[in-house]
């Protein structure tokens, strides 16, 4: 086997060892540490569980799927910050109270009217808080809807709590570095062995010094 082939093969697998720790690093941690259906139709209340996995914020969001017009569905959110006259058939009737506890103590409260902070993706909703963890320490979100909002219910409300999407975003940038670099080492590894194998075959095509002795004479 010749030097070329063998860098080569070093190439690829310093490629796949990249790889795999780029997916295993980012596929280590759950984004989304806990979504939970919000029954809007009614008064209600329940509350859910989630370990930090890493010293990092959180946000609590309020997310809903686009079915609804979209100045009527950022109204209801209360996330309409332009022209809020149009919110005048569609006012924030969902009002949803919440609590965090850190290892059973509360650590904060607050109301879903408090915030307009909104986010718009294939979803859309509103944050309704941003919070510090610890890495390892067990956190409860209290949720209770005080005011119903029956027409929002088809587009299907859930309470989040995710990884703060800063913190989300950087891990999603060094993941795509690290892929960019396995491909990049795979792309060279490849014009390498092409190379090797060019000069290979032109070596063995080209004539060699004459060492043949006119015996003529």
């Amino acid at each position: 086997m010749g030097l070329t082939i063998k860098l080569a093969l070093v190439l690829v697998v310093v490629a796949v060892l990249i790889l795999v720790y780029a997916t295993v690093s980012y596929r280590k941690y759950k984004w989304i540490a806990v979504e939970y259906p919000v029954d809007v139709t009614k008064k209600w209340r329940s509350k859910f569980n989630f370990r930090s996995q890493l010293s990092v914020p959180y946000e609590l969001e309020l997310q809903t799927e686009r079915v609804l017009d979209f100045h009527e569905q950022n109204c209801r959110l209360g996330i309409q910050f332009l022209d809020k006259e149009k919110c005048k058939d569609y006012s924030e009737t969902l009002a949803i109270d919440w609590a965090i506890l850190e290892e059973g103590v509360e650590v904060a409260v607050g109301k879903s009217g408090d915030k307009a902070s909104g986010f718009w993706r294939s979803t859309m909703g509103k944050t309704l808080h941003v919070f510090e963890t610890i890495k390892g320490r067990n956190y409860t979100i209290l949720a209770s809807v005080i005011e119903p909002d029956p027409a929002f219910a088809v587009a299907d409300p859930v309470l989040k709590a995710v990884i703060d999407r800063v913190e989300h975003k950087s891990a999603v940038i060094y993941f795509g570095l690290l892929n960019l670099t396995s491909f990049l080492l795979i792309v060279i590894a490849a014009a390498i062995c092409f190379i090797g194998l060019t000069t290979g075959v032109e070596g063995k095509n080209t004539p060699h010094s004459r060492h043949a002795v006119n015996t003529s004479l």
